[in-house]
Formats: structure tokens, sequence, C-alpha cells
């Protein structure tokens, strides 16, 4: 139990943190990815928190085999927005609040994972 409340003061207080594995053992708050000191990273979620629809805009500085997800607090993948190869540059995607079954996905904190080879950059999500 409280691996998880040091899991959401890391992320909640710090905003995003890089990890070689989804799940490290005591997560390691940094700074939020700044373009040229990172490969990836996620801009902005907006609104946060929300209820209808969110924006995720992110970067990418090499060419990469990208995988955003949306997951919930235990780490299980909620909905996937981008899987696949994708070139230098901005994007956003839109995250309807629907799980990759359709339904409404419940109010509560998510997490969008944002994710090229090894190496994740995590942002919470409030999603009521």
């Amino acid at each position: 139990m409280a691996v998880w409340g040091l899991l959401l003061k890391a992320t909640l207080g710090c905003g995003a943190w890089v990890t070689k594995a989804w799940m490290p053992e005591a997560p390691t708050a940094v700074a939020e990815p700044v373009m040229g000191q990172n490969d990836f990273g996620i801009i902005s979620i907006s609104p946060n928190p929300a209820s209808e629809a969110v924006a995720i805009a992110y970067f990418l500085e090499k060419p990469a085999l990208l995988q955003m997800d949306v997951v919930n607090v235990l780490g299980q993948k909620v909905a996937t927005l981008v899987s696949g190869k994708q070139t230098p540059g901005h994007y956003s995607r839109i995250w309807n609040g629907k799980t990759s079954k359709g339904l409404p996905a419940n109010p509560g904190i998510y997490y969008v994972r944002l994710r090229t080879g090894n190496q994740n950059v995590v942002k919470p999500l409030i999603w009521k």
C-alpha cells in the first residue's frame, strides 16, 4: 500500500518520470521531458481533469516504434492510442474516455504511458 502512495505522490507531485520498466521498485521523479534533451515526451494533457475528451500532445525527436497507452493505477492497459513507427515531429491524439472494448472508462486516476524501446514516459490523467 505504501508503494502506491509513493507512486501517486511521485507522479502527481512532479509530473512525469522516465523508467526502464513500467513499475519500478521505487519511482524516480524527473523533470518534464524537454525537447532536445530527450528523444520523446508528453508535452501536455488537456484538459486535466477531463470528463468528455482529452488531447494528448507529444513529440518524437528520432524515428521510432512508439506506443501510447492509457493505463489504470494497476498498470493494466485501458486503451491504446498509438502503436507503430512514427517519424520525428509533434503529434496530438484524442482520448474519448472509452476503453479498448468501447466501454466508458470509470472515473478515477489513469496514466498516459508513452513508450519506445525500453523507455517510458508516464503522466497522470484524472478522468471525471
